[in-house]
């Protein structure tokens, strides 16, 4: 009876297809997911894991890549640009981008990029701490800079740190 049993259970692995009941339930997880709020493929990937398993996540991704519900750059375009109004720096945009396990170097911040952000970033910061003495500013602005995840090279153009 256990070799029967075996039997079956192999059969049924070789013959998954997209009529699952597993599988219907996963792409329509997805496509709820999707109609809320734009993912990247990655992260979708992530969610599937946590309730599905690894032969129905690989059927589901392949079959909503194979019908376009994916458009990643656009998903990485959207991010780079909520980071920018946020005035994050390259590093923190570079670290939200590993989080979520789609960095790439085309998709962070060019050198340009970082040092319009960080012109504007000032701006604001001036505005808001001109009233403390230069000590507390320096302070308060060195960890502000450090927070947003600005890189070293371009602060260091604008402010001269002790």
């Amino acid at each position: 009876m256990s070799t029967l049993w075996r039997f079956m259970k192999e059969l049924k692995e070789k013959t998954f297809n997209e009529k699952s009941d597993d599988f219907t339930k996963a792409v329509s997880y997805c496509k709820k997911l999707l109609k809320q709020k734009l993912y990247h493929s990655k992260t979708v990937e992530s969610k599937l894991k946590d309730r599905y398993t690894p032969r129905v996540v690989g059927k589901t991704m392949k079959y909503l890549e194979s019908h376009s519900y994916f458009d990643n750059d656009l998903y990485v375009k959207k991010l780079k640009k909520l980071c920018m109004n946020k005035f994050y720096g390259k590093k923190r945009f570079k670290k939200m981008l590993n989080d979520k396990g789609i960095y790439n170097k085309e998709n962070c911040y060019t050198y340009e990029e970082e040092e319009e952000i960080l012109l504007i970033f000032l701006d604001l910061v001036w505005k808001k701490y001109s009233h403390l003495e230069t000590i507390d500013y320096l302070k308060k602005l060195k960890y502000l800079l450090h927070y947003k995840g600005f890189s070293k090279t371009n602060a260091q153009k604008y402010i001269q740190f002790e």
